[in-house]
């Protein structure tokens, strides 16, 4: 397999991972050097603003970032203390949150 082939393979990889867990990809200029980031995908991960960049590295740093934040999830399920429904749950309580105080103080405010 050629180089080209390996990190179209890792990119499409990571795009998968990244959809599948809230996150998008973006190009990052940091210190005038191009790097992908990590940020948070349309109303997904809400109590980070979406232009946030939550990771910055490589596709193979990103991938493992990624694998991480599964594995914390997963040991937080096994200790009973997070599930998808709590989660999903806790986001939406949030977002309302948000919503109310918006509703109450206006655009732009960010309910905290």
């Amino acid at each position: 397999m050629t180089t080209n082939a390996y990190h179209y393979r890792a990119l499409k990889e990571l795009e998968a991972i990244c959809a599948h867990q809230g996150f998008a990809i973006k190009v990052s200029e940091v210190f005038g050097t191009s790097t992908l980031a990590l940020i948070a995908r349309d109303d997904r991960l809400p109590i980070y603003a979406r232009d946030v960049e939550l990771a910055r590295g490589t596709v193979e740093e990103l991938t493992n970032f990624l694998s991480g934040w599964h594995k914390a999830k997963e040991y937080l399920s096994i200790l009973r203390l997070l599930d998808d429904k709590k989660l999903a749950r806790a986001e939406q309580d949030y977002r309302n949150k948000i919503l109310l105080a918006t509703i109450k103080h206006g655009k732009g405010h960010n309910g905290k």
